[in-house]
């Protein structure tokens, strides 16, 4: 099975769920915006602590220890829940896999990039150049999506720490 237009360059359609025969709201979607309600409900408090210690942070010039520092300490600090902690951890995952030093400094956001369009490259190759992905692919691709809107969000958190409307529920 092969979904076209799923990634155009190195953006997540949202459609690709329709496009799976998802066309009504799932458990899932419900459970999604229950939580976003709660979590909304506390934002005030759990954005302040976010911010400040992602300000602390330049995830376009981290090492992988020190994400993984910081994702402990957003974790103990009670902004990021279990899903959002173990969705982040998959980026120090990620580049264990990769093979990065854990010291070695490198920019995420563009890491995650890169390892879309690659994933967009070698599936234009494999199917002629349709640009469609396949079934099999699509759960990779939504991860290191969501991985990668995180990391954008964390990213703009560290150019103007006192911005507001930040969304927490990515």
């Amino acid at each position: 099975m092969e979904i076209a237009g799923i990634l155009t360059a190195g953006k997540y359609v949202s459609s690709a769920l329709e496009q799976l025969g998802k066309s009504g709201p799932s458990q899932e979607t419900t459970l999604g915006q229950a939580s976003e309600t709660a979590a909304t409900a506390a934002s005030t408090g759990v954005t302040s602590v976010l911010r400040e210690i992602a300000a602390e942070y330049d995830v376009t010039d981290i090492s992988p220890r020190e994400f993984s520092e910081m994702i402990g300490k957003l974790y103990e600090a009670g902004t990021l829940s279990d899903q959002q902690y173990q969705d982040l951890s998959q980026v120090r995952a990620d580049l264990d896999l990769e093979g990065v030093d854990p010291d070695e400094t490198l920019n995420l956001v563009e890491f995650y990039v890169d390892k879309l369009r690659e994933l967009c490259g070698s599936l234009d190759d494999a199917d002629g150049g349709s640009g469609s992905i396949s079934a099999k692919t699509l759960p990779e691709a939504i991860s290191a999506q969501r991985r990668l809107a995180w990391l954008e969000k964390l990213a703009a958190i560290q150019a103007e720490p006192d911005s507001t409307g930040l969304d927490t529920t990515a």
